[in-house]
């Protein structure tokens, strides 16, 4: 008998270990590649966990970079900027929720323009 309240209480520790390691692993790297178009998307992460960059290219070429990310004390994104590798001032974008939190609208302005 206590060598099956054992075993299951190592099988019950080691998948507690994998949901654990698996709830850390965020997304590195996305690539599409079409016919004649390809996109590559990076992601890069603070200590905690959260997304701080993001970079996209197309063709192998800078389009857009998107940081700034603010997150508010519920964990959701309320705004981040993105700048494009265009002579385009940046853009802030802030994401308004409801009373449920669930996303209500999106406000897109121009920042500052690039030298």
């Amino acid at each position: 008998m206590n060598k099956h309240v054992n075993i299951i209480v190592i099988i019950l520790l080691f998948f507690t270990t994998i949901v654990k390691a698996q709830n850390n692993i965020r997304l590195a790297k996305e690539i599409y590649k079409g016919n004649d178009f390809s996109q590559t998307t990076e992601y890069s992460y603070d200590v905690d966990g959260k997304i701080k960059k993001k970079v996209l290219s197309q063709n192998g070429k800078l389009h857009s970079t998107i940081t700034d990310f603010v997150f508010n004390t519920d964990g959701l994104l309320t705004s981040y900027i993105e700048t494009y590798n265009l002579k385009i001032s940046p853009q802030k974008t802030t994401i308004i929720y409801d009373s449920k939190k669930r996303i209500s609208h999106f406000e897109t302005k121009k920042t500052q323009t690039n030298v």
